[in-house]
């Protein structure tokens, strides 16, 4: 998608096309301590050293950019890169071609209020690296994200903050991720962080592309390695990862079949039969009266 199209999809979101700007986009977070901006730059854009205060990502939506961070070395980079900036860091920009940039403006008082955030913020900004690339499965999620908080924030109607910052805390998890798995300097500890990502999130709509994608391999690699590293292929990890978890449902009587099969991440009722059959010989609803039949 080129920049220009990008820019069209952002001035889809109830709100005029942002104005391309020579001067950084001035940023004031509301009493929520969390603000969604864009700035699309025009030739001769020009950042001085700065240092806010408040916390900041800025997300690389096209163009190309240099980052300079305090005590770093400057950084280049092209569309589908996250810079990670603390508050009161002194740090710069220049564009390399004309960007356009995603902002994420957060206080510490705002990270406080969930309490994976610190720890989860703290990791990132540990890191020797001020500037992430991110892969193409990743960007396409880490912009639809940024899109609904630039959207309900736009809106404010009811539940628009609860929203945006549902937005803002997976946009922090997603980039934590990232950054865990690309730290993995073989194809088996990629494979093997990839299935702990699984294991977090089999409910989700996990494909064969998705999980190569996180590994940054290609899906036969990825498929060779899986079943070396965990003895199953892909989709019988996931399968068998999801039956386990409406067994527990089932175990606990407290869910409808239907809720069941919803809960563990499946999308119809059908499969899910065939899949517990697979596994237990049985269906769930005779698998369930059986073991509530062994306990009493």
């Amino acid at each position: 998608m080129s920049w220009r199209m990008r820019l069209a999809v952002i001035g889809r979101l109830g709100k005029p096309a942002p104005v391309r700007v020579t001067s950084p986009v001035p940023v004031l977070l509301p009493p929520g301590g969390l603000k969604f901006a864009e700035s699309a730059h025009a030739l001769g854009f020009s950042m001085a050293v700065r240092a806010d205060p408040f916390h900041k990502l800025m997300y690389v939506l096209a163009g190309r950019a240099e980052l300079t961070v305090e005590g770093r070395p400057p950084v280049i980079a092209a569309a589908g890169t996250i810079f990670i900036v603390p508050e009161k860091v002194r740090h710069a920009l220049r564009d390399l071609e004309p960007a356009a940039l995603l902002l994420m403006c957060f206080s510490k008082e705002w990270l406080r209020r969930t309490p994976d955030l610190p720890g989860l913020w703290a990791t990132l900004t540990q890191d020797a690296d001020a500037a992430w690339p991110l892969v193409r499965v990743r960007r396409l999620r880490i912009e639809a994200l940024w899109r609904r908080g630039l959207f309900e924030q736009a809106r404010g109607q009811i539940g628009a903050g609860a929203l945006a910052a549902a937005a803002a805390n997976e946009i922090l998890a997603v980039i934590a991720r990232a950054r865990a798995l690309a730290r993995a300097d073989s194809p088996a500890a990629r494979v093997r962080a990839v299935a702990a990502e699984v294991a977090d999130s089999f409910v989700e709509n996990w494909t064969l592309d998705l999980a190569a994608a996180r590994a940054a391999m290609s899906r036969r690699s990825f498929s060779e390695k899986f079943r070396e590293e965990t003895g199953a292929t892909f989709w019988e990890h996931l399968e068998r990862l999801r039956v386990a978890h409406a067994a527990r449902l089932l175990r606990q009587g407290e869910h409808t079949i239907i809720g069941v099969m919803f809960s563990s991440g499946f999308n119809d009722l059908s499969t899910f039969y065939r899949a517990f059959k697979r596994h237990h010989g049985t269906s769930p609803k005779r698998w369930s009266e059986e073991t509530w039949a062994s306990l009493e």
